[in-house]
């Protein structure tokens, strides 16, 4: 049963055979569609330009063109669950100019290396919601309240001893968003390759098909996030959101390392105010797993 009260629903797409997601339909029920703004309506009209236009533009190499599905065992975002059901996402990824430009449905960034193959930058726009595609459980609660906003994204990352050989990854991510709260979320992320399988040697000799991590992260939110994120009843003030510990599975030889084909982790909440936030609905901790398959069709 398809969740029929959110505002922002996926819509599917053909353009040249490809399936694109992530539009606004109109929908009856709630009010959430008034407090929409140009913000959201401007981003997700993009989004649609771009599904209608990129394929004409990825005729012309170098350009690669992925579809397929990604399977969660819940939602959840920063150490709050939006769904604590299942879910199964399309998935479709645009990687033009030698893959700088990265198109995703609810996503797009511009990535480039600063410093050899060691050092990467990453700037762009992203859809954050606590929205789910399909309802596989209980329905729409205090958890999905939340306003869609608009966040632009800035990472860098640290490949050790580089990106073809990476052993260690250091990932510092922060997201502001453009409306709604106007917030500031920060995480620090640190991952270790336990080994490598697999090596396409037609590609490169050191880039692998299967490749595992270890990986630990901890977030940081201001005021304004935190309210927004956990609730209108936590303190007003900035703090160490959440951590994050679990194993990873990457793909460098098919997909770039930022997309991980796998993850299996265990998350909390940190502060313990913020464990109080009345958008928590008292689940402040918990496991979840990610399985993303796809392939390039282009």
């Amino acid at each position: 049963m398809v969740n029929t009260e959110r505002c922002y629903e996926f819509v599917v797409i053909a353009s040249e055979g490809v399936l694109f997601t992530g539009g606004e339909v109109a929908v009856i029920g709630g009010d959430r569609c008034n407090q929409s703004n140009l913000f959201v309506h401007s981003f997700q009209s993009l989004l649609i330009l771009l599904a209608l236009t990129l394929p004409s533009i990825a005729s012309a190499k170098p350009a690669e063109v992925s579809i397929g599905l990604k399977y969660k065992t819940n939602l959840m975002e920063r150490g709050a669950v939006f769904y604590k059901n299942w879910q199964v996402l399309p998935v479709l990824y645009f990687g033009l100019f030698k893959n700088k430009l990265q198109v995703a449905p609810s996503k797009i960034e511009y990535n480039d290396f600063l410093v050899g193959n060691t050092i990467r930058g990453r700037t762009g726009l992203q859809l954050f919601t606590d929205d789910f595609l399909i309802s596989t459980g209980a329905g729409r609660t205090v958890r999905n309240s939340r306003t869609t906003t608009v966040e632009w994204v800035n990472t860098l990352e640290l490949f050790l001893p580089n990106y073809v050989g990476n052993l260690v990854t250091l990932q510092f991510w922060a997201a502001k968003a453009l409306d709604q709260h106007k917030g500031v979320y920060a995480k620090f992320d640190f991952a270790v390759s336990i080994i490598k399988f697999l090596k396409d040697k037609a590609r490169d000799r050191a880039l692998a098909l299967v490749e595992p991590q270890i990986f630990a992260s901890i977030g940081f939110g201001d005021s304004r996030h935190n309210h927004y994120l956990y609730g209108t009843n936590v303190p007003n003030e900035s703090a160490l959101t959440d951590f994050e510990v679990g194993l990873r599975i990457v793909s460098p030889s098919k997909f770039d390392r930022y997309f991980p084909a796998f993850e299996l982790s265990y998350f909390s909440v940190l502060d313990k105010d913020l464990k109080n936030g009345n958008l928590l609905v008292n689940d402040t901790s918990g496991y979840r797993a990610e399985l993303t398959f796809a392939i390039n069709i282009y």
